[in-house]
């Protein structure tokens, strides 16, 4: 008798339960997709890995004149008065000290140019 009176309190339950299961054992189909407007066409880019440069094959060197060794030298004078100018303060004292000057600690960036070219 007791367990008619269990049995009675949760057939709801268990009807809800089997009614879910049954029939229930196919795949759900998906919805179809819907077709969705692009504001611009598909890209048609392709990476492209580079060009060495020995696929264009062995390049000699030309021959250079005293004219040009000169010109060079000033060039790179000149590029080194440029890197210098560009350098931030912490790499203008790292040069100041590779040259052993002292007193870089605690000068403006500007004071630590002239102090550099002049050296």
């Amino acid at each position: 008798m007791l367990w008619s009176n269990v049995k009675s309190m949760f057939s709801p339950f268990v009807n809800i339960i089997n009614s879910a299961t049954v029939g229930d054992t196919s795949v759900k189909e998906k919805p179809p997709k819907r077709q969705v407007e692009l504001p611009r066409p598909p890209s048609s880019f392709v990476k492209r890995t580079p060009l060495s440069s020995s696929a264009s094959g062995p390049r000699g060197k030309l021959p250079v004149s005293n004219s040009d060794k000169a010109l060079g030298e000033l060039t790179k004078k000149e590029e080194k008065a440029s890197l210098i100018e560009t350098m931030k303060l912490a790499e203008l004292k790292e040069v100041a000290k590779n040259r052993g000057i002292k007193g870089y600690s605690k000068l403006r960036k500007s004071e630590l140019l002239e102090l550099i070219r002049s050296s």
